[in-house]
């Protein structure tokens, strides 16, 4: 079974915002439960997940509610001090049916249906997929000083964005070896890579941003009233 797992436990340092950027406004409702509308609407019959931060269980719930998502769909599980540590504790709480799962950051609130499609397709030909989005820009390497130190060619370099799609059992495997290794890594796909699992990349989603900072929210709104999708009244 595909299950989707969904992280809401992170600090969000750059918003500069207090308490968890997930919880601003954004298309009359919140980021989260934005996140969530969309993973109901492009996945209806997939269970969910969401990894919560110590002392928000109340404030998750409420936006689950807002979703429109029935509580007996989604589980709720605390979170760690880090992202690794978040996905770690979701591994390990899923329920043994869930053989495939999405892993996808609560702050990409515009999700789309065929988005999820593509990612889950490519799990019939590897054990992980990511989505990526190709470099556009000119690309410098750059000293410690701020001097360029060369152009890099960009034709092989991507933005990875979520959600990732994972066969459970070896990302689980990798979770605890990197645990007992002390092997830190940014996501999920650098810990298969890390093991020597390949990974297969799916088109991405420009419309699929990552609330980070305060300019991310009026964008994210122009990207939510094209879509259509989940939009407040």
């Amino acid at each position: 079974m595909l299950g989707i797992v969904v992280l809401a436990a992170g600090r969000g340092k750059r918003m500069g915002a207090e308490g968890n950027k997930l919880f601003l406004p954004l298309g009359g409702q919140s980021v989260l439960s934005l996140t969530l509308c969309h993973i109901r609407a492009g996945a209806p019959a997939c269970p969910l997940m969401v990894v919560y931060r110590p002392g928000e269980k109340a404030i998750v719930q409420a936006a689950i509610n807002e979703a429109g998502l029935a509580p007996d769909r989604v589980l709720l599980i605390e979170g760690g001090a880090e992202r690794q540590d978040s996905v770690r504790l979701a591994l390990a709480a899923l329920p043994a049916d869930w053989d495939r799962v999405l892993i996808h950051d609560g702050a990409r609130p515009i999700l789309r249906a065929d988005l999820m499609a593509r990612l889950v397709r490519g799990l019939d030909q590897a054990a992980a997929v990511i989505p990526v989005l190709p470099v556009t820009d000119t690309v410098k390497m750059v000293d410690a000083a701020g001097y360029v130190l060369k152009t890099v060619d960009r034709a092989s370099l991507y933005r990875v964005q979520t959600p990732q799609a994972f066969q459970v059992a070896p990302l689980r495997a990798y979770h605890q070896q990197a645990l007992q290794a002390g092997l830190t890594v940014t996501d999920d796909a650098a810990l298969m890579e890390a093991y020597g699992e390949g990974v297969l990349t799916v088109a991405g989603d420009p419309y699929n941003i990552k609330v980070t900072v305060p300019a991310d929210l009026p964008l994210a709104a122009l990207y939510l009233k094209e879509s259509g999708l989940c939009e407040s009244d």
